[in-house]
Order: C-alpha cells, then sequence, then structure tokens
C-alpha cells in the first residue's frame, strides 16, 4: 500500500496523470479494508482526472475527495481549505461554470498563502492559469496571478 501511495504522488508530480488515476482508484478498493486511506491520495487523484489529457476524471472520486476535505476542513481548515477549494474550482472549471470557478480558485490560492503552503500556492496558481487560457479569459485576472 505504502508503495502505491508515493507511486501515486510521483506519478500526479512528473505529470503521469493516469497512472496517478489508476494508483488512486486502486488504493480506493484497498480502503474497503483500510477504512483511513490517505486524504492526500484522493486529492491528487481528483486532481490528476482533471489534468489528464484523455478524458473526463470519475465524479464519483472527486465527489468523494470534496466530501472528506470537507470532513477534514471542520476540524482543521488550515491543513484542508485549500485543497478543498482548488478541487472544487477543477470541478466548476470542467462543468462551464466560469464565475465560481473564478471566485474558488482565487479563494483556493489565498487559502494556500495562508496556509504557507508555497507548492499547493504555486498549484493552484498553475491550475488557473490554464484555467483562463482554457477558456480565452487571459486578461487582467491572469495578470494578477503572475503578480501573486
Amino acid at each position: 500500500f505504502l508503495k502505491k501511495y508515493h507511486h501515486s504522488l510521483r506519478a500526479f508530480w512528473t505529470r503521469n496523470f493516469g497512472q496517478c488515476v489508476w494508483c488512486t482508484n486502486w488504493m480506493m478498493g484497498m480502503q474497503r479494508k483500510l477504512p483511513n486511506a490517505p486524504i492526500m491520495i484522493k486529492f491528487f487523484g481528483g486532481l490528476a482526472g482533471y489534468c489528464s489529457p484523455d478524458g473526463k476524471p470519475d465524479d464519483s472520486l472527486v465527489d468523494a475527495a470534496i466530501a472528506t476535505l470537507r470532513e477534514k476542513e471542520a476540524t482543521c481548515a488550515h491543513n484542508f481549505r485549500n485543497k478543498r477549494l482548488l478541487l472544487e474550482a477543477e470541478k466548476f472549471s470542467h462543468a462551464g461554470e466560469m464565475e465560481e470557478a473564478d471566485v474558488a480558485y482565487l479563494s483556493a490560492i489565498e487559502a494556500a498563502r495562508e496556509a504557507r503552503f508555497v507548492h499547493e500556492q504555486g498549484l493552484a496558481c498553475e491550475l488557473a492559469a490554464a484555467h483562463y487560457s482554457r477558456n480565452g479569459s487571459e486578461d487582467d485576472r491572469c495578470r494578477s496571478l503572475l503578480r501573486q
């Protein structure tokens, strides 16, 4: 299990999103045997589904990740708010809900900055820039991201 966990994280950060999603689904299947499967696997697996060029993510995986992060956020917002907001932003963006996505991206960036999670702030900025580029709105909002 631990080997698959590290393999999934490495696959995400090296942009092998298909492998990350596969590992996440495998570990989610194991969750029945290990009820406290790592939350970060759900987070990165959900994001990998959106980042993967081969299609649409598994909505049940994304919804499960958002629900888990929301539950954990109730007890430790510092660690989990930015992650939940980023997953929601990606979900809004890919569903065509641009205004909600814009708000969620900026909120995720701010929450990561407040938590001092520099790598997650950078990830949120990168995904927000991809959102603006994908939707043809590379204007002042995108430029303001570059200043952050």
